[in-house]
């Protein structure tokens, strides 16, 4: 939880510009991370551990929900993320 939580604090300082370079790179950073034993114990729960990372407090105002452009970007970008660490099915936080 502890790397969820600096993932929100530093995204919610990106700057617009910036954004899909940060969307990417996020999800190359924990692709990156697919093989930790986090994700298994994670899934014997039943608990998506980057769920709290779709709640408006953790994301920046301009892409706070799917509304804008950078907001569904980002969606996308997790739900991508999610299913290639096997969370897609569990259960938010």
């Amino acid at each position: 939880m502890e790397l969820v939580e600096k993932i929100a604090d530093k995204q919610t300082g990106i700057a617009q510009r910036d954004w899909k370079i940060w969307c990417n790179r996020l999800e190359q950073c924990l692709f990156q991370t697919r093989d930790s034993k986090v994700y298994e114990l994670f899934n014997e729960m039943n608990l998506n551990p980057l769920s709290p990372l779709r709640q408006e407090p953790f994301r920046p105002e301009y892409a706070k929900d799917n509304s804008t452009g950078e907001g569904r970007y980002y969606e996308m970008v997790l739900d991508k993320i999610e299913k290639s660490l096997n969370l897609s099915t569990l259960k938010n936080l």
